[in-house]
């Protein structure tokens, strides 16, 4: 029920806010939003990609916490434009809530072994290798932050989402033996 809500959710989110598009969040959303939406119809296909979503949002925490810590001028604006209670509120929606729900969420991933999820990860980071070819994050985020800062901050997030995944009630190591029994 929960997945269907957050599917709808994003999908009237999407189309509205298309002008966003530039701000790689967005990007990590519509992810969430098929991974969802896969949850809905065939949780055994939600699999398939939760991995990868789980490292785009650890990719787009991390990034917000960069950007936050570099002072850009776009979440100044936006907090400005609409108020603190509704940055807060909307901040942690489209941040923070699919890193958690996907987190907490990751038993249908209980089977995942560490190579797939390596396998999901990079094909995650081939998202934010195509966003920074072709958007300017300058632009996009109102601050200067150097092409390879971003990178590099995105094999760290990769690294964390893996360690972060290895800890979580998601991982085989936290699963019942009964789960793995053939």
């Amino acid at each position: 029920m929960t997945s269907a809500l957050e599917f709808i959710l994003i999908a009237i989110a999407i189309p509205i806010n298309l002008d966003r598009m530039a701000h790689f969040t967005w990007w990590g959303l519509a992810a969430y939003g098929v991974y969802a939406f896969l949850y809905v119809v065939s949780p055994r296909d939600a699999v398939r990609v939760w991995a990868l979503c789980f490292t785009l949002s650890t990719i787009i925490v991390g990034g917000v916490l960069v950007l936050s810590a570099s002072r850009c001028n776009m979440l100044h604006d936006t907090r400005v434009d609409i108020g603190g209670s509704a940055y807060i509120m909307g901040n942690f929606a489209v941040h923070y809530w699919p890193w958690l729900r996907l987190y907490f969420h990751g038993h249908s991933a209980l089977k995942m072994d560490v190579r797939e999820f390596g396998r999901q990860a990079v094909y995650a980071f081939t998202l934010p290798v195509v966003y920074q070819a072709s958007t300017s994050t300058s632009s996009a985020y109102g601050c200067s932050l150097p092409d390879n800062l971003v990178s590099a901050a995105s094999v760290a997030m990769i690294v964390a989402a893996i360690t972060a995944w290895r800890f979580s009630p998601a991982s085989p190591s936290h699963a019942p033996q009964s789960l793995f029994q053939r």
